[in-house]
């Protein structure tokens, strides 16, 4: 008996220690966990080792935060992908031009294939994690610099924008996370040019329906202006306007004919709409008015189909529209004619005529009231050009710089275009406080010769005069600078002579905004003038400004 007592005393014995033996295995397994190679699979957390010639099995549950939801936040695009100091690029002085920032979509990622590959498996709560982004970029224009003179011996990673930290709302199980990982373009520091001339939409509008019919005038037509004779002068600022348009198509001044006896109508009766050339029958004649539509009948068909632009009192078309008919390609009346049967185009407006005399004169020409106020703008304008080109000589004399002044006495083109050059030129000197060694002059760049180049500013001067029958207008030829010169500077100045510009104001400010629009480039309208007697350029919202005022004032 007490060899049986004795016997199993010792196993219990041996039990109770093979017991401590194997929490004390079991406290070492639970330390080294960390330590022990381990496998996650899908079917959750497992454990195994060996343990005295025993398999021993572990088994746990991982307990996992519900994934959040968040807000999304703005991403920051502003990288900079050309700090040559954040990597071991060697280069000399090149500036590397990028992209756009990428577009990013963002797709779901698998990755439980790649987590099962140890021998020691534990059971997982599996993750979803998005797939890496698909990054697409855009075009990348290497023509601006020589890539043989890059070398390099590290790869340039760009740095990829990401949203900043979202803000946590709350937590729930199964639910989608979802990241707004769009972003917003930098915004461009061009402006509409509609918002920069709203304020001023009242004296623009005025100024259209006033004379904006005459931009459709064309030299290789019949065209006739009706003038109402009441409005004392009237026909004067309406020649202005009607000789500016054929100046614009290369007819100049010696083709206009001024008719106001019976005497000249006689002399020029058969020229009479069978040349290219203005004829203004004045309003004198209406005192022989049936002598005068008698002579003017008999040789009605010389205006069919031919190119000439006739200027002609109401007295007398009353009595000829039946007999003109549709012979004339374009037929303009004043709205303050009453004639049965007759649509009137235009309003001569005395206000707007002024407004008018006072813009196209560089707003030197001032209370010079009347109808034919326009008619009287070209001496102040002409002095204003003369007293600009006067003043930078001076300047550049002083300076003793022989190789600009040179320039500035062979700048090519007619008197018009050098006086406005010269001009612009003073502007930059005066008001921008250019060194004139820094002002280049019809130099050439990438194979065209701009007027002037200055800064990043490219400057071109227009007269809109054409030639052999060729329209140079201001809207054409703010197309033609623009298309020429946007890939080579930041910004483009196109220097406008006044009258024509009023013209086809309308037409130039829509032009001025698709073009703004396609090439997102800084494009200004420059108007000589005079301001607090200073010879300068004004913008063109400036130069609209200044009309309005005037307008109002007169008004």
């Amino acid at each position: 008996m007490s060899e049986q007592v004795g016997l199993k005393k010792k196993s219990e014995n041996s039990t109770e220690e093979e017991g401590a033996q194997e929490k004390s295995q079991n406290k070492k397994l639970d330390m080294n966990a960390s330590s022990k190679s381990q496998n996650i699979t899908v079917s959750g957390l497992k454990e195994t080792e060996d343990v005295g010639g025993k398999t021993k099995e572990r088994k746990s549950k991982l307990i996992f935060n519900k994934p959040p939801e968040v807000s999304s936040s703005e991403l920051d695009v502003e990288v900079t992908l050309t700090e040559p100091t954040k990597s071991k690029l060697r280069f000399k002085e090149i500036r590397l031009n990028f992209a756009k920032l990428p577009a990013i979509s963002v797709k779901p990622l698998d990755l439980s294939s790649t987590l099962t590959t140890t021998k020691i498996t534990k059971k997982y709560l599996p993750l979803v994690l998005n797939k890496l982004p698909v990054v697409s970029t855009q075009k990348l224009d290497l023509t601006k610099f020589d890539l043989t003179l890059l070398s390099y011996s590290t790869k340039i990673w760009p740095r990829l924008p990401f949203p900043k930290k979202p803000n946590v709302i709350s937590t729930s199980l199964n639910t989608e996370t979802i990241v707004d990982v769009s972003h917003k373009e930098p915004t461009s520091e061009v402006k509409e040019p509609n918002d920069e001339l709203k304020e001023y939409n009242d004296v623009i509008e005025e100024i259209d329906k006033g004379i904006g019919p005459f931009s459709y005038i064309t030299p290789n037509e019949s065209i006739i202006i009706v003038y109402d004779e009441n409005k004392v002068g009237v026909e004067d600022s309406l020649q202005v306007i009607a000789n500016e348009i054929l100046k614009n198509h290369g007819i100049s001044l010696p083709n206009v004919v001024v008719i106001k006896q019976f005497e000249q109508l006689e002399q020029y009766i058969k020229q009479l709409g069978t040349m290219t050339k203005l004829f203004v029958v004045g309003n004198e004649l209406c005192k022989e008015e049936e002598k005068i539509v008698s002579t003017i009948q008999s040789t009605i068909k010389g205006i069919i189909g031919t190119s000439c632009v006739i200027l002609m009192p109401s007295c007398l078309y009353e009595k000829l529209f039946h007999f003109i008919g549709g012979k004339a390609n374009l037929i303009l009346v004043d709205s303050d004619i009453k004639i049965e049967g007759v649509k009137t185009t235009f309003k001569a407006n005395v206000n707007v005529i002024e407004t008018m005399a006072y813009g196209a004169s560089g707003l030197t020409f001032k209370n010079w009231p009347g109808y034919g106020s326009l008619g009287n703008y070209k001496n102040p304008f002409y002095n204003l050009l003369r007293r600009a080109a006067k003043e930078l000589e001076d300047i550049v004399m002083k300076a003793k710089n022989p190789e600009l002044l040179l320039k500035i006495f062979n700048v090519q083109g007619g008197d018009e275009h050098k006086k406005l050059e010269n001009l612009s030129i003073l502007y930059l000197v005066k008001e921008k406080n250019a060194k004139l060694e820094d002002i280049r002059i019809e130099e050439e760049l990438d194979g065209k010769r701009p007027d002037i180049r200055w800064s990043n500013v490219i400057i071109d001067v227009k007269t809109s005069v054409g030639s052999d029958g060729n329209p140079i207008t201001p809207p054409i030829e703010m197309i033609d600078v623009v298309e020429k010169y946007h890939s080579s500077a930041d910004e483009i100045w196109v220097v406008f002579r006044p009258l024509p510009l009023l013209i086809y104001l309308r037409k130039v400010i829509e032009v001025r905004k698709a073009l703004m629009k396609k090439y997102n480039k800084k494009i200004e309208i420059m108007v000589p003038a005079e301001k607090d007697g200073k010879i300068t350029l004004l913008k063109l919202n400036g130069f609209i400004k200044e009309l309005k005022e005037y307008y109002h004032s007169i008004k």
